[in-house]
């Protein structure tokens, strides 16, 4: 038998890091005095603790680490599975990190700018999102679920124009609201000038027509992410704040634009409408 500061010499784990795997049930001494607490272990115990310091070495937390061991019969598929986790995460990390350098530091300056818009008249559509609890908020099959949605939207708004002979005068844009009890997204398409409102509003019954006036807005435009959660959104977003500072803009009416060649993508936010 082997006290713990004995045991963790022998294994090179800490006697800390032996109590807290002890009261986690990962490794249970083999005797426990009762009246002084002392904690004894025995050789054959050595094994657990080696398996349980490389797999924890490798990042799997304690709770899988227990599963691993608990179940000897699965223990490859279930590291397997982990380390396909593992592998998906560090991905997005690196894509991130990748990003965050196209973005900032390859010469490319995320900068908000200030114009002046004329008015434009829109036709529109709003999808609803998923009911927050029937996904995971922020997951990729979310995401992605999301955009396909969004594309579908917009790809049906566009054949009703066509087909009703209006032609849209240039990409989409949305924006992201409420619709009942959903958080929605907006898609709108540009249109020229003297379309009829009545027309584009019986296309179907969830079309609708409206205008955007004439403004100041701030803007910024950055290459198409690469991926879902791309940090040189952010960065954008950060250059949108700081260039609409102090200026009032409603950040809430946020407006996102796919560009034509769908290899850039721009935001832009109203600072002042005009008369």
């Amino acid at each position: 038998m082997f006290t713990i500061s004995a045991f963790a010499r022998l294994t090179e784990l800490s006697p800390k890091t032996l109590r807290y795997y002890h009261d986690r049930g990962l490794l249970v001494p083999a005797q426990v005095a009762a009246d002084t607490g002392y904690r004894t272990y025995t050789l054959r115990q050595v094994a657990d603790a080696v398996r349980i310091s490389v797999l924890r070495r490798g990042g799997m937390p304690v709770s899988r680490v227990r599963e691993v061991l608990d179940n000897p019969d699965h223990a490859d598929a279930l590291i397997d599975e982990f380390h396909e986790e593992l592998r998906r995460r560090r991905k997005i990390e690196d894509d991130a990190l990748t990003g965050a350098r196209r973005a900032a530091f390859d010469g490319e300056a995320v900068t908000g700018e200030i114009r002046s818009m004329p008015a434009q008249l829109y036709a529109a559509v709003t999808v609803a999102l998923p009911l927050a609890g029937e996904t995971e908020p922020g997951d990729d099959a979310t995401l992605r679920r999301i955009n396909e949605e969004v594309d579908r939207g917009a790809d049906r708004l566009r054949d009703l124009l066509i087909t009703a002979g209006i032609t849209p005068t240039g990409p989409w844009w949305s924006n992201l609201g409420v619709h009942g009890d959903r958080m929605a997204v907006t898609v709108h398409f540009p249109l020229p000038n003297g379309a009829d409102p009545a027309e584009v509003t019986s296309l179907a019954e969830d079309v609708h027509h409206g205008e955007l006036p004439a403004r100041s807005e701030a803007w910024v435009e950055i290459p198409y992410p690469e991926s879902d959660g791309d940090s040189s959104v952010r960065l954008a977003l950060s250059a949108l704040v700081s260039a609409t500072d102090e200026l009032g803009a409603d950040l809430t009416a946020l407006r996102q634009t796919i560009l034509a060649d769908a290899t850039r993508v721009e935001f832009a936010v109203t600072l002042e409408t005009s008369p």
